[in-house]
């Protein structure tokens, strides 16, 4: 992977190589106990995988060809952090997140919201110039009954949720799962294909008292 320069200093110091090793290896760390250790197993022989020739290069050694590999570089557990805001925060790094991305945390409170302000030295700008995000803040709202989730909706005190909960789904959706005319102009629904797999498991030991 060769650095394109999409990543200038902002506030602090300028993304590098090193940076992409650390957080790589600091995943396969058992200290860490990282949930998404998985990405790598058996699938690199170790941190010696990763490797920085310098500040702009990185490389990636598989044991094996592997072609979802890039997807698997995409998801969060392979996000990107300073090893100095580690070894500062220690244990309490997770509340003082550090990136370059569109967004920065101004409050979490667990359980309850999360609170993100734009940040204003992001990189990325739209087709026009503009740049981005185009959102000053967003609250994240975290609830426990889904059903309230949708009332709130409705009620027009949250923009967008991720689900539905199932006591409403009829009343949305219809059999084809498209919204039914009462609701449309009122809501926009999303769809976007889901890989899933789903399965019963059968115990064929005919030697067991049960089968």
């Amino acid at each position: 992977f060769q650095d394109n320069d999409v990543f200038p200093g902002g506030r602090g110091r300028r993304l590098n190589a090193g940076d992409i090793v650390y957080s790589l290896s600091r995943l396969l760390d058992k200290k860490t106990s990282s949930s998404g250790a998985w990405i790598f197993n058996e699938r690199v022989s170790g941190p010696e995988a990763f490797r920085a020739p310098d500040d702009s290069t990185f490389e990636l050694r598989l044991l094996t060809p592997f072609h979802p590999v890039l997807g698997l570089l995409s998801m969060q557990y392979c996000s990107i952090v300073p090893h100095e805001a580690v070894e500062k925060y220690g244990k309490d790094f997770r509340s003082h997140p550090c990136g370059t991305g569109p967004f920065q945390l101004k409050s979490w409170e667990e359980g309850q919201d999360l609170i993100l302000v734009k940040n204003k030295n992001y990189f990325e700008k739209d087709s026009a110039g503009n740049p981005l995000p185009y959102l000053d803040a967003v609250k994240i709202s975290f609830f426990d009954n889904r059903a309230t989730e949708f009332l709130l909706l409705q009620q027009g005190r949250l923009d967008f949720m991720n689900d539905i909960d199932p006591s409403f789904k009829d009343e949305v959706l219809n059999k084809k799962g498209e919204l039914k005319k009462e609701w449309e102009g009122r809501i926009q629904l999303s769809k976007s294909p889901y890989l899933n797999t789903e399965y019963l498991g059968f115990v064929v030991d005919s030697s067991l008292s049960a089968v």
